[in-house]
């Protein structure tokens, strides 16, 4: 898979993306993940999106966020949620936010709470803000 170009990324088919294994999926570089497409990334197995590592997810979009499944958004460990940057954080939409469990809200930073938009926050349940911690929620 490293050898793949991103144009050959971008034109991997539904069930090809669909195939790859957590660690193809592990070791795709960040030019390969940012050019993956919006039509195919559906597809990728949510054991392949835990696999990936922060720096991986933060190459997505937010186009290419918006386009994953609740499913695959809870997919997302703690760790990895806490690593997201704050610029793809407040590029979120605030369904993609929704989508998140109790403790994906627990994980994240105060500076990604900071970041997020007042459409953001209204779209947290209330199981997510009791979640926050004090700092969290001064962010």
């Amino acid at each position: 898979m490293r050898a793949l170009s991103a144009d050959s990324i971008t034109s991997l088919s539904t069930a090809a993306l669909a195939a790859l294994t957590t660690t193809q999926a592990a070791a795709l570089t960040t030019t390969q993940v940012a050019a993956l497409s919006t039509t195919t990334l559906p597809d990728l197995q949510t054991a392949d999106l835990a696999a990936m590592g922060t720096t991986q997810l933060n190459a997505l979009s937010a186009l290419q966020l918006d386009t994953l499944s609740t499913t695959q958004l809870q997919a997302l460990t703690s760790a990895q949620v806490a690593g997201l940057s704050t610029t793809l954080m407040m590029e979120m939409s605030a369904d993609d936010l929704a989508a998140f469990t109790t403790g994906q809200f627990a994980a994240l930073r105060t500076a990604q709470m900071a970041a997020l938009t007042t459409s953001q926050l209204a779209a947290l349940e209330t199981a997510d803000v009791a979640a926050l911690s004090t700092a969290q929620v001064r962010a």
